[in-house]
Order: structure tokens, then C-alpha cells, then sequence
């Protein structure tokens, strides 16, 4: 809405829609709505003025919610899907997204810390604890944001220090099945008028939803803030550290290609057969007759697994590498935010640092993989912001840089890397590479008030980005009569890709305008353009191994609404996406002989529907949110290649041979996008129990229920997930002086296995599932100090 339009919003019942809205702990008596203000949009607003579909949640809701990894974030808003592949995340708003499937990969949908971007998208599990709120931009953020957001951003911003008063905190514990332990712990220490610190921790223990235990949790991070205003300037620093050392995420089986959707292993708890459980070992080494898990291109299904296919049991004889996965991280950071406030409008800086390590090892039958990846990423911000009656506006210069290097190993049949006396490895990789990344832009964004009702606003960004590899590739396939059986071959590749690699430019843009009906309500028109820049993947150069850009414009229609005396919000956007030359990574087989994971782009997509949130406070106590999307998101032109020596590959789409090679073009058009279900909705219900000078009780009923969708690009009836409900319970008891408060809860009172990825192996007919977290319940006490 309109800085400067003469009509005021009440802001005293401010917030409505539901995810924004945080946990009531008022008395009945005296409870309101409170407004929540987002900085977005680069500056501070009410999340009712800004014309953008955002959804925010409160710190307190995320606790509620059971939010605490980056995998929980789709239970906050129907439009994001949030997924876990081989330890790195992949987020998808409204169907745009990656699979990143590889250390050089990057999501469609920016992820930003205390409002910086990181880069690493393995990196984000141990930022969930003390939050003062996530944001959830859907759609392009070209202009603000730029780089890698062409689907949109998720913000995460702690809690700050608060100057002034005395010094106050809380510690809390929670416990819950799969042995959850998790203590949290948080204290602001104000110093003198100007000057206030904040300390932060938290520690997490869980073992695994998986009977081999994977799927579990054990990290512990620190966070140390420290906040000097003086009024005309005020200086910011955040110091983080985490760390994880977990068996790291798991998956299962979901039937055979070939078989219908929803046929896991084990159909009556599918978390009792993860990848290196005893029952997954069984099932590769048994005769399972016409339909037997191997598929062999060119013969098709086979009974049994063939001679010496890669299983747990195989890897327990090998004498270099543990049969067991592991996931390791270390990650430090530092940011600082300036502000300088001034006549001339507000300049802030924000420069950053980044490093980390991490260590993974993965395993599929067929197929062990170890990566090891450090990263150092530097950003430096600087921002104008400034208004007066009839422009409000913000611009500034962005810059950054990255390094990351990733040696990954791929091994089939025993690990023995050294290949001692009797024993043999069929395919044995190693891939030592370095991603240079350097970005520089320049941006501008304003609104210009037309009239008292109408406002226009403009907003542009030119970007420039650079990135280089050096490294190597070392590929040994060894005759053998292991399965799959390569082709003998053996190289050693070294190339260096820097100052005559990826060269980009773009510029980013965004026209909207926004009209005032009433003080409450209003509606708006955006047009904008998104931006992701071409890249690297893990291959030698003579077989290709960059991809370009991909783009996005998107148009959106909406409104925001405040009815019955502030107890009614309605919130709407109509949108209509035209993504275009989409990177899609995957596994595939390298003309070189092994298989790798490349990046290529695809085609083209578009995507339509509706966002509709709702926020009705029935009485003083009582209040109903729903969060719902309808869409149709469609691939009008998916073609993406595939090598598959001596038949046809193993895909649900049209495909063709590629004359004269054994390259098969796999044609998807047509196809709904991936993890973009038509429909789906959460709806939640809160009930205020005012015990008078016994306390409170707060109760909170959420249902969340979501279409169907696929969840890999070769649209194998495996790989689709199936529609599902999910429920979650919340009860909180809050003492009559606030000092503390204790909740029990449980979540997906259902017990249902969602699919969320699938992972078909390029040894067998198997498809490897991650799948969605089982009934889990427990309890939390917390002291406020």
C-alpha cells in the first residue's frame, strides 16, 4: 500500500494471515492481534502494506510448528517445497526450483541469513533455534535480491540484541520418541543505553527415522550478537558457528520403476527399510523372479541382482571406506549491518564472511559416494534508502565471491580404493574440482505516488557474474563381472577453465502498480523478470560440461484486505510464471564410461494459479487461518539427454535415439512440473483457554492436505507422490506470571510416508525415496528469565 495515502490502517488488529500471526500468550481478556513488520523488500514494513505474496512466521510459531532444519520449512506455506537429496537441500516455489544433485549446484530459490545470502546448500541445518522470523517471498526477486531467485527467497533473521531494561532470556528442553533431545538457550544482556549483546545455542540429538538410522539429527551451533545505536548510526555484528555429525539422511525403497506409486518395501511402516537396512540387502540378493529390481538396458528386468552388485554386505568386506554413511559440517560466519541515518535517507552496509566443510558420504545398492567440499564465500552490501511525500525508494551496489572446492569419489562394486591384491572395484572415480564464482551488481527499486490512491513502482538490476574451473578427473573401469559391467577404460583429465569459462550478464526488472480502495484494502498489479546464471557441473570439457542461464517473468494480481473491524484479513494473488531454458540436474552416464551428475537446460515452463490466505478471529479467543494454493504448472517444452549403451532408457516420457550414438533425447513436454502439486491447502484452528490466575492454555489444531505430484524428471510411476493429509496437535500451558510454560505435541498424527524426491538408481530398477518424517510426539518445558 501507499507510503504517503491520507488514509491510515489500523494497525492495532494487524496481522491475518496465518502463518504470520504468532502463538497467542496474552489473556483472553485483553488478547489482540499484533502487527508483524518484514524487511523484505529492504526496509521495514507492515507485511499488510507490502504488495507481494510473503509469508511470515514467527519464532515462536516455527517452535511451535516443530520447525528446526531447513526440511521443516513446507509445513509453513503450501507454495515451497522443501527437500533433502544426498545431504543437499532443494527448494521448489510453485514448481521452480533445482534438484541439486552435485556441490556445484544452486537453487532457484535464494536462501538468506540476517540478510545475507548462502550460498552452500548443504550447509543450512543448524541456523533454526532463537529466529524472531523466516519470510517466504514467492516469485522472482530480481531486482532486490537477484542472483538465484528466479522461484523466489526465504529470510531467516534472529532474534536481535534489545538495548535498554533489564537482562532477560529463557532456556528450554524438549524430549520426544526416536530419543529427541533438544536444549535451547538464549540471554540478552544490555550493556549500558547504547549497547546491548545477545548470546544463543542450541543442541540437537535424535537418532534416526530410519531402522538403519539414518534420517537423524546431531548438531550443535552458537550464535553471538552484539548491537551499538546511537540514533544516527547503529552497528550490528553477528558471529555464528555450527556443527554436524550425524548418519545423515536416509531414503527407501518405492517399488521397482515399472510398479505403481506408493509400493515401498516395507507398505507397512516404510521407515523400517532404509537403503542399508538388513531388508534392502535381502531384497538385491534374491531371486525375485518376472519382477526382479535389476534393469539392464537393452535386456530389461533380470532376476536377482547379478554377480557382485554393490550392497551393504559387499561393502562390509572392503578395507578403505566404512560401509556406513556420515555427515560432517563445520561452518563459521560473521555479518555486520551499518546504518548511517541521515537527510539525505539511510545508508547501510553489510559486509559478510563464510567458510565450511563438509564431509558426506552417501550410499545406494549399486553405488558409494564420498564428497568432500570447503567453501569461503565473501559479500559486501551497500544500500541508499530515502523518502519524501511522493518517493520512496532504495539502491545500491552488491558483490560477491566464492571459492569451492569438492573431491568426491565414486565407487561400484568393493570399496578398496588402493585396488589391493584380490580384489577388484568395477568403476572407481575421482573428481577434484574448483568453482570460482564472482558476481558483481548494481540495483534500484522505488514507488512514485501518482495520486493519493495510486502509486507506480519501478525497479531494475544489471548483474554480472564470472565463474572458472580448475581440477581433474581420474576414472578406472576395470573388467570384472560385477554388474553393471562398464566398458574397460581408464583416464586421467586435467583442465583449468579460469578467465575463459561462464560469463554472464543480465539485467532484472520489475513494474507494478498498487491502488488504494480503502484504509484496509487495496490491490495490486507486479510484473517481473528473474535471473539464474549459467554454471559448471563435475565433468571433463571435451564431453560438455557448462549449461547457460535460465530466466523467469512473472505477472501477479493481487489484494490485501482487512474486513469486519480488523477481525477478517483476505489475502489473494493470481499469478502467471513463463520459465524458460530451466537447469535441471541429474544422474547420468558420461560418454567417459561412469556416471556423473550433470546440469543441463531443459526448456520451458508455465505456471498459473491462485494464493489464497485467510485469518478470521471467530471471537476473542478463537481464530481460523487458512494457507491454500491452486495450481497448473505445466513443462511446455522438458527435453534433456541421456547415454544408455545398448537400449532404451529406463524413463515414463517419449524419447528417441540420437543417430549413430547411444545418446537418447527423453522427451517430458507436456508433463506437470515437479513438486508442483495442483492443490493444496493448510488449515489450522486456536483456541485460548483464559484459566484466570491459573494461567493460560493455548490449543492448536493444523491440517495440512496437498495433491499429488511427481518428484523426478523421469516421471516413473515410482515417483509419484501420492495425495496426502497431515495432521499436527499443540498444547501449551503458559504460568500465570509468564516466567514458564510448558507444550506437549505431536505431528503427523497420521503415520502417512510422503514422497518427497526419488532417486532412480542407474545400477538397478530400484527407486530410492526420501520420504516425509513418521509420527513423532513429546513434550517442552521453557524458563523465561
Amino acid at each position: 500500500m501507499m507510503k504517503n495515502n491520507p488514509f491510515t490502517r489500523r494497525n492495532t488488529i494487524a496481522l491475518a494471515i496465518l502463518t504470520a500471526a504468532a502463538p497467542l500468550t496474552a489473556s483472553a481478556a485483553t488478547r489482540e492481534i499484533e502487527e508483524v513488520v518484514i524487511t523484505a523488500e529492504r526496509k521495514e514494513a507492515s507485511i499488510q502494506d507490502t504488495a507481494a505474496a510473503i509469508t511470515a512466521v514467527s519464532g515462536e510459531k516455527l517452535e511451535q510448528m516443530g520447525v528446526d532444519s531447513a526440511e521443516d520449512l513446507s509445513i509453513t506455506t503450501p507454495s515451497l517445497q522443501a527437500n533433502m537429496g544426498g545431504g543437499l537441500m532443494q527448494f521448489y516455489v510453485r514448481g521452480v526450483g533445482t534438484f541439486a544433485g552435485n556441490a556445484f549446484a544452486e537453487n532457484a530459490v535464494s536462501f538468506n541469513m540476517d540478510g545475507v545470502y548462502v550460498s552452500r546448500t548443504d550447509t543450512y541445518g543448524g541456523l533454526f533455534y532463537d529466529l524472531e522470523r523466516i519470510e517466504v517471498l514467492k516469485g522472482p526477486q530480481g531486482t532486490l535480491y537477484g542472483r538465484n531467485s528466479t522461484g523466489g527467497a526465504i529470510n531467516l533473521l534472529s532474534r536481535r540484541p534489545e538495548i535498554g531494561g533489564d537482562m532477560g532470556g529463557y532456556i528450554s528442553a524438549e524430549a520426544g520418541n526416536y530419543d529427541l533431545r533438544r536444549f535451547e538457550a538464549a540471554a540478552n544482556i544490555p550493556v549500558n543505553d547504547v549497547f546491548a549483546m545477545r548470546a544463543a545455542g542450541q543442541k540437537i540429538d535424535r537418532d534416526g527415522y530410519f531402522d538403519d538410522g539414518t534420517s537423524d539429527a546431531d548438531s550443535t551451533s552458537f550464535r553471538l550478537s552484539g548491537l551499538y545505536d546511537s540514533g544516527d548510526f547503529s552497528a550490528l555484528v553477528i558471529a555464528e558457528a555450527q556443527r554436524e555429525d550425524r548418519t545423515g539422511p536416509g531414503a527407501t525403497i518405492s517399488g521397482p520403476s515399472s510398479e505403481v506409486s506408493g509400493d515401498f518395501l516395507d507398505s507397512d511402516d516404510p521407515w523400517n527399510a532404509g537403503v542399508l537396512s538388513d531388508a534392502v540387502d535381502q531384497a538385491l540378493t534374491i531371486d525375485r523372479g518376472p519382477s526382479a529390481f535389476i534393469f539392464i538396458p537393452g535386456v530389461g528386468p533380470v532376476p536377482g541382482p547379478g554377480p557382485g552388485l554393490l550392497t551393504r554386505g559387499s561393502l562390509a568386506q572392503g578395507t578403505e571406506t566404512s560401509p556406513d554413511p556420515g555427515f560432517e559440517l563445520e561452518a563459521q560466519s560473521i555479518v555486520a549491518e551499518f546504518n548511517w541515518h541521515t537527510d539525505m535517507g539511510t545508508f547501510t552496509l553489510i559486509p559478510s564472511y563464510r567458510e565450511s566443510e563438509v564431509d558426506n558420504q552417501n550410499y545406494v545398492p549399486g553405488f558409494l559416494l564420498d564428497t568432500f567440499t570447503e567453501s569461503d564465500q565473501t559479500s559486501l552490501e551497500f544500500r541508499w534508502a530515502h523518502s519524501t511525500d511522493k518517493l520512496d525508494w532504495v539502491a545500491g551496489m552488491f558483490y560477491f565471491d566464492e571459492n569451492t572446492s569438492n573431491d568426491s569419489f565414486f565407487i561400484q562394486e568393493l570399496p578398496n580404493i588402493n585396488l589391493a591384491p584380490g580384489q577388484t572395484a568395477n568403476s572407481f572415480e575421482n573428481i577434484d574440482l574448483d568453482l570460482e564464482t564472482e558476481t558483481a551488481a548494481i540495483f534500484a527499486e522505488g514507488t512514485y505516488s501518482l495520486t493519493d490512491k495510486l502509486g507506480l513502482k519501478l525497479g531494475a538490476r544489471y548483474t554480472q557474474e564470472e565463474k572458472g574451473m580448475l581440477g581433474g578427473t581420474a576414472i578406472v573401469n576395470l573388467p570384472s563381472d560385477t554388474f553393471p559391467v562398464f566398458p574397460p577404460y581408464v583416464s586421467q583429465h586435467e583442465f583449468d577453465l579460469r578467465g575463459t569459462g561462464v560469463d554472464d550478464e543480465e539485467v532484472t526488472w520489475k513494474l507494478g502498480l498498487e491502488y488504494d480502495i480503502d484504509a484496509d484494502n487495496f490491490v495490486y498489479f507486479t510484473a517481473s523478470t528473474g535471473f539464474k546464471a549459467g554454471g559448471y557441473y563435475a565433468e571433463q570439457e571435451q564431453f560438455g560440461n557448462f549449461f547457460d542461464p535460465e530466466t523467469i517473468t512473472a505477472y501477479s494480481l493481487g489484494s490485501k484486505n482487512t474486513l469486519l473491524d480488523g477481525s477478517l484479513r483476505v489475502n489473494a494473488e493470481l499469478f502467471y510464471w513463463d520459465y524458460k531454458d530451466h537447469q535441471e540436474s541429474h544422474l547420468a552416464n558420461s560418454p567417459g564410461g561412469y556416471s556423473t551428475f550433470v546440469t543441463e537446460n531443459v526448456g520451458q515452463a508455465t505456471m498459473k494459479g491462485l494464493d489464497l490466505e485467510v485469518d478470521y478471529l471467530l471471537t476473542a479467543v478463537d481464530r481460523l487461518t487458512l494457507n491454500a494454493q491452486l495450481m497448473d504448472a505445466t513443462f511446455d517444452e522438458f527435453e534433456f539427454t541421456a547415454l544408455s549403451p545398448g537400449g532404451e532408457p529406463n524413463v515414463g516420457c517419449d524419447f528417441s535415439q540420437v543417430p549413430g550414438t547411444e545418446n537418447y533425447v527423453i522427451d517430458c513436454s507436456g508433463r506437470d512440473a515437479i513438486r508442483a502439486p495442483e492443490w493444496s491447502f493448510t488449515l489450522a484452528y486456536e483456541h485460548i483457554f483464559d484459566l484466570q490466575e491459573n494461567g493460560e492454555l493455548a490449543f492448536t489444531l493444523r491440517t495440512k492436505v496437498s495433491g499429488e505430484t511427481y518428484t523426478g524428471i523421469e516421471y516413473l510411476p515410482s515417483q509419484k507422490a501420492d495425495e496426502y493429509t497431515r495432521t499436527d496437535v499443540y498444547l501449551n500451558y503458559t504460568s500465570p506470571s509468564g516466567t514458564w510454560n510448558a507444550a506437549i505435541w505431536g505431528r503427523n498424527l497420521e503415520n502417512e510416508a510422503t514422497i518427497n524426491s526419488g532417486f532412480l538408481s542407474t545400477f538397478t530398477d530400484l527407486m530410492f525415496s526420501t520420504i516425509s518424517e513418521p509420527r513423532t510426539f513429546g513434550g517442552s518445558v521453557q524458563y523465561n528469565f
